[in-house]
C-alpha cells in the first residue's frame, strides 16, 4: 500500500456588476479574491457551508479572519439569478459552485466598496468577505 499526500483548500472569488435598466454592463470589477472568516470554516466543519445571502457594504477596512459582519452594511439579497456547481479535471483538480445574486434596483446603491457572504439576512453571520 502506498501513501498518498492529499492537500485540501478552499478559497473564493468575487465580481460585481452593476447593469444599466437595458441590461448592459456599465461597471465590471473582474474577478478578485476574498477572504474565507473563520466563521465561514466553522460552517465548512458543520456540513452547513451554504451561504445564501450576498451583502453589499461601504466600509474600508481590510478583511481580517475574525470578521463576522461587513464593517458598513449597506444592503443584501438572497435572489440567486443562477446556481452552477462543477469540476475541473485539470493537473490541479477542483470543485466548485458559483452563484449569481441579483440586487433590485437601487437597493445597493452608493459607494459600494465592501461585499461578503453569508447566512443571515441582515448584517452578521458572513462566510466570507473582501475589499
Amino acid at each position: 500500500m502506498s501513501n498518498v499526500n492529499v492537500e485540501v483548500g478552499f478559497a473564493g472569488r468575487y465580481r460585481l456588476q452593476v447593469r444599466g435598466p437595458d441590461g448592459e454592463i456599465r461597471k465590471d470589477t473582474g474577478w478578485f479574491n476574498n477572504l474565507i472568516l473563520d466563521a465561514g470554516l466553522n460552517r465548512i466543519g458543520s456540513g452547513s457551508a451554504i451561504a445564501p445571502y450576498c451583502h453589499v457594504g461601504a466600509g474600508s477596512t481590510a478583511p481580517n479572519v475574525t470578521d463576522t459582519a461587513l464593517q458598513s452594511f449597506i444592503a443584501s439579497t438572497s435572489t440567486a439569478q443562477s446556481r452552477v456547481n462543477g469540476f475541473v479535471d485539470t493537473p490541479v483538480k477542483f470543485g466548485y459552485t458559483r452563484t449569481t445574486f441579483r440586487f433590485a434596483a437601487g437597493v445597493a446603491a452608493g459607494n459600494v466598496s465592501e461585499v461578503g457572504v453569508g447566512w443571515q439576512s441582515t448584517t452578521g453571520g458572513l462566510f466570507s468577505r473582501a475589499l
